[in-house]
C-alpha cells in the first residue's frame, strides 16, 4: 500500500491537499508552462517550512502554499522562454535548488515540413495533409493567396486541408497563426490541369509514406479505397515496428497508421497487402505496394535529460522516471546501480534482472530487481541517452547546493506473504529482507584483535 501511495504522489503532482513527509530526490510537476506565467507548480522535497518562499528564474512565485514538510505549491511568475531554476528559500537561506527544472514556453509559430500530396487539380478539392509543428485549431491556410476551402485541426503536428480553385502552376502555402508572424512552407503546392478519372479496372497504387510523428505514418494512394483499408492487419512495417491501428482519412485516398515508437532518424519500409482494394474491388498493384520513409528527428533543444524520481512499486519492482523520452540505452540493466544508503555499497548491492519502458512517452522505466529490504536505496543511472542522443545532465552546484541529475533515492519494499509475515525462502529463520540488507563481517585473530 505504501508503494502505491508513493507512486500516486509521484505521478499525480498537485492533487488537492496531498501531504507527505518528503521525498529524498526533489522534483517539480509540471515541468513547463507559458512564458506569461500563471502555471501552478508542485515542488516535492524535504523539510519545507510554512514560511518558505519559491523563486522561478530568479523571480518570486506567487500564491506559495505549504502542503506539508515535503510539498509546496506556487504559481510561476512571467519569465523568458527557456529553462529556469526553481529555488526554495527559508528566509535568506537556500533550502532547495533545482537548476533548469521549469521551462518557460513561448508561442510557437506554425511550421510546415511536408505537404502530401504535393499537387492536385486546378479546380481544387484536393485533400492535402500538412505535417509540421506548432499547429492550433485557429491556424488558417492560404494557397497562393487563396484561402483553403476547409482546414481540419488533427493535432499540433497535423492539419488536413482542402485546396481552393487556382490557376495551374506552383502556389506557395502560407500559414497564419494568431500571435505569430505568417510562415510559408519550404515547397509549394502544384495546381495542375484536370486528369482523366482512373478506370475502374486499374488497381490502386501506394504513392508515398510519410512519418507524422514517432508513432504515426501517413500513406497516400492513387485513388479512393474501400473502407476495409482501415484494418491494421493489412500493413507491415520493417524493421521491427508493429502497426496497432489504421484510419481511413476523408476522401478515402489516405490511411493513417499508428505504430509502436520509431527510432529517431531510422529508415523504415511499409508494405500494404493485396487485401487493400479500391472502391471497385481492385486489389493493390503488386508493383506499387511498398514505400520507404524516415522517422522524424527530435529537435535537440539543449535541455539535457535527468532522473526526476524513483519509487519501489513492489518487492522486486522499481519505477525510475526521466525528464525526457529516453533511447533504448535506458533498457540496459547494467545502466542502473542500486545500493543501500549510508552503508558500504559492496555490502548492500541490489541486483537487477531487466528493465522495460512502461509508457509510450518512454519517460518511465520499470526495473525488475532481486528481493528488496525495508531500507533506503539509491539508484544511479549511467551510460544512457535520450532519443536525441543527449546523455544525462552532469552534476552542478547552485548557490552551494550539489545537484546530481543521475541519481534518486527510494524506500525499498520488504517481501511478505500477504498477511504481513516476511518471506523466508530458504527456511533458515532469517527473512529474505533481512538476508539482503547487507552484513558486516567481523574476524577475530588468535591474538584477540577483531577486524571488521
Amino acid at each position: 500500500m505504501r508503494a502505491l501511495w508513493v507512486l500516486a504522489a509521484l505521478i499525480l503532482a498537485g492533487c488537492g491537499d496531498l501531504v507527505t513527509a518528503g521525498v529524498e530526490q526533489p522534483f517539480i510537476s509540471p515541468v513547463s508552462g507559458p512564458a506569461e506565467g500563471g502555471t501552478t507548480i508542485t515542488v516535492y522535497g524535504e523539510g519545507f517550512r510554512a514560511s518558505a518562499q519559491v523563486r522561478v528564474g530568479g523571480q518570486p512565485a506567487t500564491a506559495v502554499a505549504f502542503k506539508g514538510q515535503g510539498i509546496l505549491q506556487a504559481v510561476t511568475p512571467p519569465g523568458p522562454v527557456g529553462p529556469a531554476d526553481v529555488v526554495v528559500l527559508h528566509g535568506e537561506r537556500v533550502h532547495l535548488a533545482l537548476p533548469g527544472a521549469f521551462t518557460y514556453q513561448g508561442v510557437e509559430s506554425a511550421q510546415v515540413s511536408t505537404i502530401t500530396p504535393a499537387s492536385g487539380p486546378a479546380e481544387g478539392g484536393t485533400e492535402v495533409t500538412l505535417i509540421g509543428s506548432g499547429f492550433t485549431a485557429e491556424t488558417s491556410v492560404v494557397f497562393g493567396g487563396r484561402a483553403a476551402r476547409e482546414v481540419v485541426f488533427i493535432n499540433d503536428q497535423l492539419l488536413q486541408v482542402v485546396t481552393p480553385p487556382s490557376p495551374p502552376g506552383a502556389a506557395p502555402v502560407t500559414l497564419f497563426k494568431p500571435g505569430t508572424s505568417p510562415t510559408t512552407a519550404p515547397t509549394a503546392f502544384e495546381f495542375v490541369e484536370a486528369v482523366p478519372e482512373v478506370p475502374e479496372s486499374e488497381p490502386p497504387r501506394l504513392l508515398s509514406a510519410q512519418a507524422v510523428d514517432h508513432t504515426h505514418v501517413l500513406l497516400s494512394f492513387s485513388e479512393a479505397l474501400d473502407p476495409s483499408a482501415a484494418d491494421a492487419r493489412h500493413y507491415t512495417v520493417a524493421p521491427a515496428l508493429v502497426v496497432v491501428g489504421a484510419t481511413l482519412r476523408p476522401l478515402d485516398a489516405q490511411v493513417l497508421l499508428e505504430t509502436t515508437p520509431m527510432t529517431a532518424g531510422a529508415t523504415y519500409t511499409v508494405t500494404a497487402a493485396a487485401d487493400v482494394t479500391d472502391r471497385a474491388g481492385n486489389g493493390l498493384d503488386a508493383n506499387a505496394n511498398a514505400a520507404a520513409f524516415d522517422a522524424p528527428l527530435i529537435v535537440d533543444d539543449g535541455i539535457l535529460p535527468r532522473v526526476v524520481g524513483a519509487v519501489s512499486t513492489g518487492n522486486t519492482e522499481v519505477l525510475v522516471r526521466f525528464s525526457r523520452p529516453m533511447g533504448d540505452s535506458a533498457l540496459v540493466p547494467a545502466a542502473y546501480a542500486i545500493v543501500q544508503e549510508n552503508v558500504h555499497p559492496e555490502a548492500a548491492y541490489l541486483g537487477l534482472l531487466e528493465a522495460a519502458f512502461v509508457n509510450a512517452e518512454r519517460t518511465a522505466v520499470q526495473l525488475t530487481t532481486y528481493s528488496q529490504s525495508a531500507v533506503t536505496y539509491r539508484v544511479t543511472v549511467s551510460d544512457v541517452a535520450d532519443l536525441t542522443g543527449q546523455s544525462l545532465a552532469p552534476k552542478t552546484q547552485v548557490e552551494g547546493v550539489l545537484i546530481d541529475p543521475t541519481t534518486a533515492v527510494f524506500a525499498g519494499t520488504a517481501a511478505n506473504a500477504g498477511d504481513g509475515t516476511l518471506v523466508d525462502s530458504d527456511g533458515d529463520g532469517l527473512s529474505d529482507a533481512r538476508e539482503l540488507r547487507g552484513w558486516v563481517v567481523s574476524v577475530t585473530t588468535p591474538a584477540g584483535v577483531t577486524h571488521k
